[in-house]
């Protein structure tokens, strides 16, 4: 075999082993995207469940406006107050216990 063929054929088996190469790098490069998709998704879909619960009551129902505030019937100060239609204000706990 001459020079010039060994060259031919080491050129060749480098330039297989880049392609190889290549397409693993895509390879991995696609699978790490479709991983942080998917952990994207599952984490949005958390964040909605949460947001959801603190919005509706378990059968449903909406809970009425929030906002920070003393509660009425118990006289704390608390982040989170419903307003109630009637003007009244009530914490989390006492709205619960009075709708219970």
């Amino acid at each position: 075999m001459t020079q010039l063929e060994m060259f031919a054929l080491n050129m060749r088996l480098l330039i297989g082993i880049l392609v190889f190469l290549a397409l693993v790098f895509g390879l991995l490069f696609a699978a790490w995207t479709a991983l942080k998709m998917w952990k994207f998704h599952v984490q949005r879909r958390r964040a909605e469940a949460e947001v959801r619960a603190r919005k509706y009551r378990p059968d449903g129902r909406p809970y009425p406006p929030v906002a920070a505030g003393i509660c009425e019937q118990c006289g704390g100060t608390f982040a989170e107050v419903f307003h109630l239609p009637n003007g009244t204000r009530r914490c989390r706990r006492c709205y619960e216990k009075d709708e219970g």
